[in-house]
């Protein structure tokens, strides 16, 4: 009875939510580690403001650039290949840094920032195998969304606050960390499987009419057109998006922007405002974090409960988060900065779970309907390939 209980234990413990929501709180830590050390490592290489406000804008540009593309190649790729690729850049990014503090070379700093940016798609990946999970395994997976981002909210909590101890001791600490997790993250990634991909109505379609392709010459043809057809069928699907989804995916990458400018210019800028240490600023992000963690979890949840329609309060949370980010403004202290903070934190993530699960929704429902389509052409063009098959069989041989 002990063992049977502790292989459920273990079972549950090794579902692939669990380990993505773990993937993911361990990458997250990897990569918010190094916040509250980068104005010491700007002040080690003696960058300009200039210099530190073009390196960060770049990569929260690439950031974004490459965050739309990422997702499609884990359709292709697989998800677990696009998260492995993920922690090796994470983990050459950390080695590379390492390096350039040692060497003093400003340029190797910028290749060790803009790696780990081109690839950060963890967050992405996990959405997308999240909503597998949910299409193939377990129909409530979607109630877990809000869970998975509060493991990234976690490790904002962990993350600044472990990079402000660290950073007090050395600048190598922090990245000599972000190794050893990237390394555990890998080992992570060893123990989940890719899912079966599960057969569409139109590579059914495919397959039903390749039964009765006699020469080999088709069948080359239709081999070689393969990945011919998945890049044209891929145009074809951004091409016939609603465009309600397409407005809310631009608003999911403009916001996915101004996230990550302000991930990477708050440090600088507490440091030159408010005098605030690499160990303060760690401490200032760890209760935001925690305020973050609070949101998903729970308000998040009431927040997609209450309302038939909770996507009709986007613009409510984007209007509460514009109105904290003018009080930030117009009162420029730290007081100010607490009080915008926590009206920020709260609505923002509000404003992301909502877009996030609507976005889900539209692509559930629209990969439905493409099926049912699919399925009825199908079945129309099944019966009249039997037609014509069974009609020159029926004929006289001459």
């Amino acid at each position: 009875m002990v063992t049977a209980g502790y292989r459920g234990l273990m079972t549950r413990s090794l579902s692939p939510i669990v380990l993505l929501r773990n993937n993911l709180l361990i990458n997250t830590i990897g990569w918010t580690i190094l916040l509250p050390s980068m104005p010491v490592i700007y002040a080690h290489f003696g960058a300009n403001t200039a210099s530190i406000g073009v390196l960060v804008s770049f990569v929260a540009m690439i950031t974004f650039a490459c965050g739309a593309v990422q997702g499609f190649a884990s359709d292709y790729l697989g998800r677990l290949v696009m998260l492995r690729i993920c922690a090796v850049a994470q983990l050459i990014g950390h080695i590379l840094t390492i390096y350039s503090l040692y060497t003093y070379s400003f340029s190797l700093f910028v290749v060790a920032r803009c790696l780990p940016a081109v690839f950060k798609c963890c967050m992405v990946v996990s959405q997308a195998f999240l909503f597998d999970i949910e299409s193939q395994e377990d129909p409530g997976a979607v109630s877990t969304l809000g869970s998975l981002y509060a493991c990234s909210n976690i490790a904002f909590i962990i993350g600044p606050l472990l990079g402000g101890f660290c950073i007090a001791r050395s600048m190598y600490l922090a990245n000599a960390i972000g190794c050893l997790l990237s390394v555990v993250e890998l080992g992570m990634l060893t123990l989940m499987k890719e899912l079966p991909k599960i057969e569409t109505e139109k590579e059914k379609k495919i397959t039903s009419q390749d039964r009765y392709t006699s020469t080999s010459a088709n069948q080359e043809r239709n081999s070689n057109t393969n990945y011919t057809s998945y890049i044209r069928s891929l145009v074809d699907s951004l091409a016939q998006l609603p465009p309600r989804l397409v407005m809310l995916l631009h608003i999911k990458f403009a916001y996915q922007l101004s996230n990550c400018l302000f991930e990477s210019m708050f440090p600088q800028y507490g440091r030159t405002q408010f005098g605030l240490s690499g160990y303060a600023t760690g401490v200032f992000f760890s209760p935001s974090g925690a305020l973050s963690a609070v949101t998903n979890v729970y308000l998040l949840q009431w927040a997609l409960a209450s309302s038939r329609r909770p996507e009709g309060y986007l613009w409510l949370y984007l209007l509460v988060t514009a109105l904290g980010l003018y009080v930030w403004a117009l009162w420029s202290s730290l007081n100010g900065l607490i009080v915008a903070t926590v009206v920020v934190t709260v609505s923002s993530n509000l404003f992301q779970g909502v877009l996030q699960n609507t976005i889900m929704i539209y692509m559930k429902e629209l990969r439905e309907g493409n099926n049912n389509l699919d399925a009825d052409c199908t079945t129309s063009n099944s019966d009249d390939v039997e037609e014509g098959y069974q009609v020159k069989n029926t004929l006289p041989e001459e």
